[in-house]
């Protein structure tokens, strides 16, 4: 299994929340996708089925640019970061991401262990030692 970091666009909070991430969570591989390119970039490749997939976004365009290829993310265990006044807004038409959990940054720390808890379950050997 694999880990994604997808900004829907370009942002300067990206690399701090993927670092923080990485840290926290402290996997050997957590690619970060380019923001805003879709999944039709280079590193994109290396996405399976089942891979999990973190989709932020910071604004209402954000959210736009996911919801319009959503269907870009059937088949990935999909967790969102989104800023609190995008985690506000329309809940149900974040939810057609189908994300298995939704985080705003201050709560990065819940976001980690539930990565924890997917990657203890399925690829021990991800987590660094």
């Amino acid at each position: 299994m694999n880990i994604f970091f997808y900004p829907a666009s370009v942002s300067r909070q990206t690399p701090v929340y993927y670092e923080q991430l990485q840290a926290a969570v402290a996997v050997k591989k957590l690619v970060l996708l380019p923001g805003g390119c879709g999944l039709s970039s280079k590193p994109c490749l290396g996405l399976r089925s089942g891979d999990v997939l973190i989709l932020y976004a910071e604004n209402p365009e954000g959210i736009e640019k996911l919801l319009a290829i959503e269907d870009d993310f059937r088949g990935y265990r999909v967790l969102l970061l989104l800023e609190p006044m995008i985690m506000q807004q329309d809940q149900e038409r974040i939810c057609r991401l189908n994300p298995i959990f939704m985080a705003v940054p201050s709560e990065m720390s819940q976001l980690s262990m539930v990565l924890k808890n997917i990657l203890g379950q399925h690829d021990k050997q991800l987590l660094a030692t």
